[in-house]
């Protein structure tokens, strides 16, 4: 199937900022093949109508009214695609402008820095900085014996997500909360009782929670509804047939046996310099696998956001999984 990549750098610079109203200038792509995602067949000679950063209307050319005085990109020969979700990110301040290029519409921030990465959503959000939709968790739950918390410059930060015991674990479920995360993350090394504290604590509080558990028939029972890695089945599995879920060598090993809160050395973290441009959420673009610096992104259905496009970057040397061990 043929795909090119101008069409998905015009379409976005044109979508704009993420903060347009929906009553804003009207996109039209027009004569695409669309791929909507849902399992429906592809759409050939396809229309999308974009105002401001919403999806009004799709369908096949003839079907669908196109505004007067729309500006209309053509993409017959080219195929237009939902813009991609990615779940589990953990951010760094050169990745940002990696997203759009790839068709990456949508991020979720998992364990980081919190100030550091609610700053950056903010700037997305705002405009001042060019990159996908993004939502955050601060840092996770972590119990005594996990790894400590990084900034985006790698030094170790005191942050108050290591947790003692049940109360504490409720206490920092609120105090995210009222940082003004999107969800919650957990570490396995809490115990059960802290995860069904953070559990009750959160449903309260309209936050979903997600992350590492020991043991994932046991959070399940609890009400945890989304997890990272299949670790916990493993060990799941173990302790049921009365074997040893956490076997020496393996990476289910617990990173540390300390019983008191990693020392940090650091303040709080910077961050980064705004750039320039919009923020947008999944909208129709073309893509192409062969060149990463450009391509699009689109999700196409009435009434979902729409795309931009990102400024180069230089890559710094900071590895997020290096510094936290069993993070990732």
């Amino acid at each position: 199937m043929k795909s090119t990549t101008l069409g998905a750098i015009a379409i976005a610079v044109l979508l704009g900022a993420s903060t347009v109203p929906a009553q804003g200038p009207v996109l039209v792509l027009e004569g695409g093949t669309l791929i909507d995602g849902t399992g429906r067949p592809p759409v050939t000679d396809a229309v999308v109508v974009v105002q401001g950063n919403r999806i009004q209307a799709v369908g096949r050319r003839g079907q669908v009214q196109v505004p007067a005085g729309a500006t209309i990109i053509q993409t017959s020969g080219r195929t237009i695609l939902p813009g991609l979700i990615d779940t589990h990110v953990h951010l760094r301040d050169w990745h940002v402008p990696m997203f759009l290029p790839y068709g990456q519409t949508t991020i979720a921030d998992i364990h980081n820095d919190t100030k550091w990465s609610i700053s950056q959503r903010d700037l997305l959000k705002s405009g001042k900085m060019k990159g996908p939709r993004m939502f955050v968790s601060g840092a996770r739950v972590t119990g005594l014996g996990g790894p400590p918390v990084s900034g985006p410059d790698g030094k170790v930060l005191n942050d108050p997500s290591y947790v003692k015991d049940v109360a504490e674990a409720r206490t920092y479920v609120r105090y995210l909360k009222d940082m003004g995360v999107d969800h919650i993350k957990v570490d396995r090394t809490i115990t059960d009782e802290q995860l069904s504290a953070v559990l009750e604590e959160a449903r309260k509080l309209n936050l979903r929670v997600f992350g590492h558990t020991r043991n994932i028939k046991v959070a399940v029972d609890m009400g945890m509804k989304h997890m990272e890695h299949m670790d916990t089945m493993a060990r799941a599995l173990l302790e049921q047939e009365g074997k040893n879920p956490t076997p020496a060598g393996t990476t289910s090993t617990p990173s540390t046996q300390s019983t008191t809160a990693p020392t940090t050395t650091s303040a709080a973290p910077t961050a980064t310099t705004p750039q320039t441009g919009g923020q947008q959420a999944p909208a129709p673009a073309t893509t192409t696998p062969a060149t990463p610096q450009t391509g699009g992104q689109q999700a196409p259905s009435a009434g979902t956001t729409a795309p931009a496009a990102t400024t180069p970057a230089t890559p710094q040397t900071s590895d997020f999984c290096k510094q936290n061990p069993g993070a990732c």
